[in-house]
């Protein structure tokens, strides 16, 4: 297993402000949540889901590409200056 780069879409848009790491869809393979809370428009904000399994690493994935391009999850804020993604926790809830 290798090491897996994520690179943000844009400068300004503070990926990686929060992160947290853990089996969000209780597969066995630890996954990791971004948060993104100046992306999109407006600043509202997103979470991005990397699911975790027995190949992941190796790979470069860049958040501005399409959404759900590298197989990810994003989970968008609804409104201007929701700064969605500003804290993220996981879990086992």
């Amino acid at each position: 297993v290798g090491e897996t780069r994520v690179y943000g879409g844009l400068a300004s848009d503070l990926s990686a402000w929060a992160l947290a790491v853990g089996d969000i869809d209780g597969d066995g393979y630890d996954d990791a949540a971004i948060g993104v809370p100046a992306g999109g428009a407006g600043d509202r904000g997103y979470a991005v889901v990397l699911f975790g399994d027995l190949a992941f690493g190796g790979d470069e994935i860049d958040l501005a590409g399409a959404a759900g391009a590298a197989g990810e999850c994003r989970i968008m804020g609804a409104a201007d200056n929701d700064s969605l993604g500003f804290s993220i926790a996981a879990g086992d809830i």
